[in-house]
């Protein structure tokens, strides 16, 4: 094999590479998920890194009540 035949295929592995690492990477992107729950005066936002939720709620004046921070297990 001459040298310009490997040309391809080191470029076709470094594609395969880029996207095994991209897919890896989106488990941990992005970092946050949220869910609003009950009749849409709350939202719960989970952190993946660090594994802790946290609800806020809104009263009907519009300002937030923060509950504590819960570690999950």
């Amino acid at each position: 094999m001459s040298d310009s035949s490997l040309n391809p295929w080191i470029v076709v592995a470094a594609v395969v590479v880029a996207i095994g690492v991209a897919l890896a990477g989106r488990t941990m992107l992005p970092r946050y998920e949220w869910r609003v729950v009950g009749d849409g005066h709350a939202v719960v936002v989970y952190d993946k890194w660090s594994g802790r939720f946290q609800r806020t709620e809104w009263n009907n004046d519009g300002k937030p009540h923060l509950s504590d921070v819960y570690t999950a297990p």
